[in-house]
């Protein structure tokens, strides 16, 4: 191709010119907006019956990506034989759209299909695996086909003409990205939210099928195309067929394969970083990611072409881009580490607003971190197009075989990187060896891919870009990973564990005080509140229960809940769904005063599962399921607050069966809070809410049942009166039937009055996920739930049978008292505790019984008590 050739000169049957061009590119950025609509819609649809664990997701991911690296091979072959390309690409699209609108059917008897086989197999089986992997390529397979197809029939289309096809291959690619990077904004921050999975799924397919319609409507009349076959370079003067198409190959594979596995490393780096991982975090991060590769396509793409003497100028941008993506992605995580002083002062020092704060923070870290290496990514496919896709070789049927290779390179990175690499090495070694890996292939290919015989220059350059490389990989060392987990978390760290889908640490945050961390996320601890509510979580449901034999546990976090659990001598089987393996190894090693090494009780099975779609495939059924869930306001948690899990809740309960759940009052607004109370309530007539008031609590316990829930005051004292239960709670503080009762907060008509404005959350319509992380304040956001709580406040004396005048009596005694001590509570969140001590002490001289309040009122006098010039009071 000569440097005076029309940039867009086409010959094809519709216009001329650039202005033929421009509508092509601006279609096929719309369909890569619909492209990733439908990838995050399908994902969210199928991870919540496969599963979101590591296996999971990547099941989904490989058969997503594997689809779109078969439809590019398949159907570039098919474009090089079409002689109405265009035409071709109209009905790709019209199929996607086709097939999205009836996804819901689709997807539905997939659903039954898996359920019923994975029955047979057993939940977490090998054949249970095959089943998933089966279940999600029938679901698959078709559209994404269809979809990786689009980018060689177009390069077809647009390509005729040109001296160098792969130009227009790269500008198609920019296009699609470009719109892959509003379709992932636009998903993640208002389609869902808005409209819903179905609906947001429904809209994606009436666009591509009006692309398809548009399409049809322009081809229509038009005259064929001759074949696509190659080019005779040496008849029209051009440039000589490429040499080395394998190498091209093999380098466009590895960028893909370092491409996703980059992600995944940074995925877990941000993480660390922020503390965050909301859905709008992970769609951040996603968008940045395709937004810098989408400038880097479009940046490789429209880079001048050299003549055919210069031809080797190709190779080294090639090499270069390979090199430098390899260079900043090592450069990453040690940047993350450096800027953690100041991104602190910047989030202190700012107010703090979800879009005025939140999003433009995190936004700003990950443009910081993501968009450089991922340009120089995206560079590179264009890049290996020009030197692939040209003269000597069919321009539909080589962009096919191009980009199916480096999607096959990206399917085996992501697994790679998360199955293998990670649990081996850790996130930062993984990413040092990968980095280096394209460096050298980068450096490799600058200095020897041109063969222009300017050597010694090259070799020079080599050697310093090496050198810059070393000084990465030595920052590395220097500025570990590890220093951000300690960061962010007070005290001393203790333990980092990496698995494939999570990062475990432990922390010592004070002699008392020691917590274990999901991605940075605290799940379990040893301070007195955390351990109250464990515990209360555990006995309480069983205490309800007229005659619990099995239970189901849903998250082990340190052990506290299973160990307190398994102190019911009557409990026959506990089975425990836990969905990282690494929460349990540092549960034993670092909580063993917690779960006193439960998990060797012979009642205890463990089954390495997502609770979610455990619910959805097992035919299990237990008397009590107790879920202790990480905060929804976390991505992917909220799908346990949702009406739909709880349906699945109640078809696995045998009769009389109670469901029980974790529920913080920091972090959701009180619609987020009416939300959860309405979606439970809508399987679970009978719900109540109990509140371990022993101290001021940010967590609350839900329990809901098909059944009006009765308490037999019998039963409840003489299972509180066993040795074990009874040490077993006096450790935080309470002690007997009055002061368990007492935690009664509201039953079915407050909860009916709460939950009346609430939304229902539902898998469909998963509005947790998207409001919760808009509760920025996390001192106003409980304090508001509290108060909201304590408004609807009911006694719990009507529910107690078996009860003489003098334990009615007693039980009211306690109501009366807790009414100041919940007062009191409220005083200390609002940082009034002259009249906190003041209601603190109403509620002793009411009923002096309640020693948990003493306590609290001998520690708050002591706080403002004057003090003396040697530091007397």
């Amino acid at each position: 191709m000569s440097t005076t050739e029309p940039a867009l000169a086409i010959s094809t049957p519709v216009g001329t010119g650039r202005g033929r061009t421009a509508p092509v590119l601006a279609l096929f950025l719309l369909s890569g907006a619909t492209g990733l609509m439908l990838e995050v819609v399908w994902s969210r649809m199928l991870v919540g019956l496969f599963g979101s664990t590591t296996w999971g997701v990547l099941t989904v991911l490989v058969v997503f990506m594997g689809g779109l690296g078969l439809g590019s091979l398949l159907w570039g072959r098919a474009a090089a034989r079409s002689e109405r390309p265009l035409r071709l690409y109209a009905w790709l699209e019209l199929g996607i759209g086709l097939y999205t609108l009836c996804v819901p059917l689709f997807f539905t008897g997939v659903g039954w299909l898996f359920v019923a086989v994975s029955r047979t197999f057993g939940e977490g089986s090998a054949g249970g695996s095959v089943v998933r992997v089966l279940a999600a390529a029938l679901a698959l397979a078709v559209p994404t086909t269809l979809m990786g197809g689009t980018l060689p029939v177009l390069t077809r289309f647009v390509s005729r003409g040109w001296d160098r096809p792969g130009r227009a291959a790269g500008m198609l690619y920019a296009a699609n990205t470009f719109g892959a990077v509003l379709g992932c904004f636009a998903t993640g921050f208002a389609l869902i939210l808005w409209l819903g999975l179905s609906t947001t799924n429904a809209l994606a397919g009436a666009i591509d099928l009006g692309i398809g319609l548009l399409v049809l409507a322009w081809d229509f009349g038009s005259p064929r195309l001759p074949p696509d076959e190659p080019a005779a370079a040496v008849s029209t003067g051009g440039p000589p067929p490429v040499k080395g198409p394998s190498i091209v190959l093999a380098i466009a594979a590895l960028s893909g394969f370092c491409g996703l596995a980059y992600e995944v490393l940074w995925t877990r780096g941000l993480l660390a970083a922020l503390t965050e991982s909301t859905t709008y975090a992970f769609t951040l991060m996603l968008t940045v990611f395709l937004a810098g590769h989408a400038a880097g396509s479009a940046l490789g793409s429209r880079m001048r072409a050299p003549s055919a003497a210069e031809r080797a100028r190709e190779w080294r941008w090639l090499g270069l881009a390979q090199v430098w993506a390899g260079v900043t992605a090592m450069f990453t995580l040690p940047l993350l580490v450096l800027a953690q002083g100041p991104l602190d002062w910047v989030w202190i020092t700012t107010s703090s607003t979800f879009w005025g704060t939140i999003v433009p923070f995190h936004l700003g870290v990950c443009v910081l971190i993501l968009f450089v290496p991922a340009a120089f990514l995206g560079a590179s496919f264009p890049l290996a197009a020009r030197l692939y896709v040209g003269p000597g070789r069919a321009s539909g049927s080589g962009t096919g075989r191009l980009y199916g290779l480096n999607t096959a390179g990206a399917i085996a990175g992501a697994v790679l990187a998360a199955a293998l690499l990670v649990p081996r090495f850790g996130t930062q070694h993984t990413l040092v060896i990968l980095g280096t890996v394209q460096v050298i292939q980068g450096v490799l290919t600058y200095v020897v891919g041109g063969r222009d015989g300017r050597w010694l220059g090259r070799l020079g350059n080599a050697v310093v870009l090496l050198a810059l490389t070393a000084g990465t990989i030595a920052l590395n060392t220097v500025l570990p990973l590890a220093a951000i987990y300690s960061h962010k978390e007070a005290g001393k760290l203790v333990d980092v564990l990496e698995g494939p889908g999570v990062t475990v640490t432990v922390h010592q945050r004070s002699a008392e005080d020691r917590v274990i961390n999901i991605n940075s996320i605290n799940v379990a601890g040893t301070n007195r509140v955390l351990r109250t509510t464990q515990k209360v979580q555990a006995h309480l449901p069983l205490l309800l229960h007229p005659a619990p034999r099995s239970v189901l546990q849903i998250g082990f976090g340190a052990g506290g809940t299973c160990w307190s659990v398994a102190q019911h001598d009557e409990i026959t089987a506990i089975d425990v769904a836990e969905i990282s393996p690494e929460v349990l190894a540092m549960a034993r090693r670092y909580f063993a005063d917690i779960n006193h090494g439960v998990l060797d009780d012979p009642r205890v099975h463990v089954r390495i599962v997502d609770a979610r779609s455990y619910m959805a495939v097992t035919d299990r059924t237990y008397d009590l399921i107790l879920s202790d869930s990480i905060h929804p306001r976390f991505r992917g948690n909220a799908a346990l607050y949702t009406r739909d899990y709880f349906a699945l809740c109640a078809q696995r309960l045998r009769p009389g069966g109670l469901v029980s759940s974790w529920l913080p009052l920091y972090g959701l607004s009180v619609d987020d809070l009416r939300s959860v109370l309405k979606s439970l309530q809508s399987v679970f007539p009978h719900v109540q809410v109990w509140y371990p008031n022993t101290t001021p609590n940010e967590n609350t316990v839900i329990v809901g049942s098909l059944e009006p829930i009765r308490i037999d005051w019998d039963r409840f004292t003489r299972q509180l009166a066993e040795p074990a239960i009874a040490a077993d709670l006096a450790e935080v503080g309470v002690r007997g039937a009055f002061q368990t009762l007492d935690f009664f907060l509201t039953g079915d008509d407050g909860v009916s009055a709460l939950a009346t404005a609430g939304h229902r959350n539902t898998d469909d319509h998963p509005t947790l996920e998207f409001l919760a992380p808009r509760t920025i304040n996390r001192q106003r956001a409980w304090l508001g739930n509290f108060q909201a709580l304590i408004t609807h406040r009911e006694s719990v004396v009507p529910l107690v049978r078996g009860t003489d005048p003098a334990v009615r009596a007693e039980l009211e005694r306690w109501q009366a008292g807790t009414r100041y001590k919940l007062a009191a509570q409220v005083d200390e969140l609002e940082g009034r505790v002259g009249d906190a001590v003041h209601d603190y002490a109403e509620c002793v001289r009411t009923n002096p019984d309640d020693r948990e309040a003493a306590r609290r009122l001998d520690a708050l006098r002591r706080t403002i008590a004057p003090t003396g010039p040697n530091g007397s009071r």
